[in-house]
């Protein structure tokens, strides 16, 4: 198995245009998230994205049976402090 280099695998973060990735606690990976919006995708890239992508297969529920109780209702009124 190869490892795909930072520049291999910056690519599908293009797709994301420029949104900060939650989590992106360090300068210099916010600044190589940023420059992958330089990066111009081929239709054969895209092609070969959404063939990989097709082959993934989802498991299990999204969220754990406590939050899902909880989809779709407002949110309780904060008390004051």
């Amino acid at each position: 198995m190869t490892i795909p280099s930072s520049e291999e695998r910056e690519p599908p973060l293009a797709l994301l245009l420029f949104v900060p990735i939650p989590g992106t606690t360090k300068l210099h990976r916010l600044e190589e998230n940023i420059g992958a919006t330089g990066i111009q995708l081929t239709d054969a890239d895209l092609r070969e994205i959404d063939e990989a992508a097709s082959h993934i297969q989802p498991a299990g529920e999204r969220y754990a049976p406590a939050q899902m109780a909880m989809v779709g209702r407002d949110a309780p009124e904060k008390a004051d402090a």
